[in-house]
């Protein structure tokens, strides 16, 4: 019995010595595993010696009204010839010699050098010259614009321009949405308290701000309580989009309502009018409209010219004679 005792002891106090051991290589390998991390974090003095880059500093101006590039360039250390080179290595992607007044030029710096130039062509859109190499490389970029659908609605109590703004909306939606209608509805003679609007747009964001409006996709207008609907489909041969009624029909008519997007009519069509000038009445066979100089004037239908130039006291005229007239 005391011998059997003796060999559990021997063997117990074995299996207590491998465990131990065991135990004990297992901490020596963990340690030295967690000694070759912290070694491998460690910079070489090298690394330590390595500066952090200088950061890249950015200039901004605004393009006023009759300034050159070259004028533009010359207070930030672009001497005549560098900014040729500039010109001519951009000339095939845009003419700098056309560079937009009110627009923005950014340039880009990093340690005294100019590593490039940025100059706004609209809101969307921007001209990127890389400046690093003495040969410079152009290249127009857009701007990451996100898109939003949004409904706009409304009641007229003044005008169409008043409506939108009231609305929230800049006056170009009011000009976007009497071209679709202008087909059927005189913006400047039929509107009335309280015909109503409601359409779907798209409106551009960049960087949160925004930027812009994408097409009128969907629009309804009530005028002297007839309602109007327009549909934008883009056609897939050509790409071209148009606008069309509910029923399919084409919102296209032989004239439009109007020569003008939006203006402001001076004198009316009238039998009997009291000449501005010769304070006589006599007939006007017309609508006078006024807008401001640059505003685009549109044939209400195709016809044939039959005169353009000057026409005494009517001034610049452009006369045109529409089929069965």
């Amino acid at each position: 019995m005391t011998v059997r005792r003796r060999i559990n002891r021997k063997k117990t106090l074995a299996l207590a010595l491998i465990l131990l051991a065991v135990s004990v290589l297992t901490v020596i390998l963990l340690l030295n595993r967690n000694a070759e991390r912290v070694e491998g974090t460690r910079e070489s003095p090298e690394e330590a010696r390595i500066p952090a880059p200088p950061p890249v500093e950015t200039e901004e101006f605004i393009i006023p009204a009759g300034k050159t590039i070259t004028e533009l360039l010359a207070p930030y250390g672009f001497t005549p010839s560098r900014v040729i080179e500039i010109r001519e290595a951009t000339r095939q992607v845009y003419d700098l010699a056309r560079i937009p007044a009110g627009q923005k030029i950014r340039l880009f710096r990093q340690a005294g050098e100019y590593l490039s130039l940025q100059l706004d062509l609209d809101p969307e859109r921007y001209l990127e010259v890389d400046l690093r190499l003495s040969a410079p490389s152009a290249a127009i970029k857009s701007h990451p614009v996100t898109r939003q659908l949004v409904l706009v609605e409304g009641l007229i109590k003044d005008s169409l321009i008043a409506a939108i703004n009231q609305a929230g909306e800049q006056d170009l939606l009011a000009l976007m949405m009497a071209e679709i209608f202008g087909w059927v509805i005189d913006f400047y003679v039929d509107l009335r308290p309280d015909d109503s609007f409601r359409l779907l747009v798209e409106k551009k964001y960049i960087n949160g701000q925004f930027s812009g409006y994408g097409p009128i996709l969907a629009a309804r207008f009530t005028n002297k309580n007839q309602t109007f609907e327009a549909y934008r489909y883009v056609f897939p041969d050509s790409g071209r989009a148009d606008y069309f009624e509910a029923s399919g029909g084409s919102l296209r008519k032989e004239f439009l309502k109007s020569p003008l997007r939006y203006a402001r009519i001076t004198s009316r069509f009238s039998l009997n009018r009291l000449h501005p000038i010769r304070k006589i009445y006599r007939p006007h066979y017309g609508i006078d409209y006024a807008a401001p100089v640059g505003t685009p004037v549109q044939a209400t239908a195709d016809g044939q010219v039959t005169f353009a130039g000057w026409n005494g006291a009517a001034g610049r005229m452009v006369k045109i004679r529409h089929k069965n007239a």
